[in-house]
């Protein structure tokens, strides 16, 4: 979806330069339509750009008094009821483990981060899966949208009083926070056509 503005410009040239006739009398028929194509087409795209939601997870480092460890994992993220790797949808700096990423404060790589982010759409629907054991420490989970002034941030503590692993399912808000879809319904069928996720 993300070239069906190319495809449709290409198809309009060709029926139209298909078409014998003078140079001028194609550019004059063309340019219209291509205007209006080339303003629709980029209104949509910097309106899905605006809609963009980051998701950070940052390991604070810190710990509930009774837990072991420090530890964060994420096994998997959950975007509109499909499971994927969270290395596929996150950025780089966590370690990466059984199809997971993992921080910890111990045995650090020299390029452990402290955070990794992610972008999502704003009509996802999206839920981290972090484990939880006495090693776990805490994290906070953030979502922002158009470098807005105030982030929406969740806290996680991944302790329980248990060496055998359960998993928390933590459903983070990336809604369109903006309100133009609520405004301009039609506004979803362009970012459709320009190419969400």
């Amino acid at each position: 979806m993300d070239n069906l503005f190319f495809t449709v410009l290409l198809i309009v040239g060709i029926v139209i330069l298909a078409i014998p006739q003078s140079v001028s009398k194609t550019v004059r028929k063309a340019l219209p339509v291509l205007l209006v194509l080339a303003v629709i087409f980029s209104t949509a795209f910097l309106i899905n750009i605006r809609l963009k939601n980051d998701v950070s997870i940052i390991a604070t480092g810190e710990k509930n008094e009774k837990a072991e460890g420090k530890e964060i994992f994420l096994k998997e993220v959950i975007i509109n009821g499909k499971s994927k790797k969270p290395k596929e949808i996150f950025s780089k700096g966590w370690i990466e483990k059984d199809d997971g990423l993992l921080w910890r404060d111990y045995d650090k790589p020299d390029d452990l981060k402290d955070s990794i982010k992610a972008n999502f759409d704003c009509n996802d629907k999206v839920v981290l899966v972090l484990k939880q054991n006495k090693w776990q420490g805490k994290a906070e989970v953030t979502s922002e949208q158009d470098e807005q002034a105030k982030k929406d941030k969740q806290e996680f503590d991944g302790y329980v009083d248990s060496e055998s692993d359960s998993w928390m399912n933590l459903e983070v808000d990336v809604s369109d926070k903006s309100g133009l879809l609520k405004k301009y319904p039609f506004l979803n069928i362009l970012i459709g056509i320009v190419g969400g996720n």
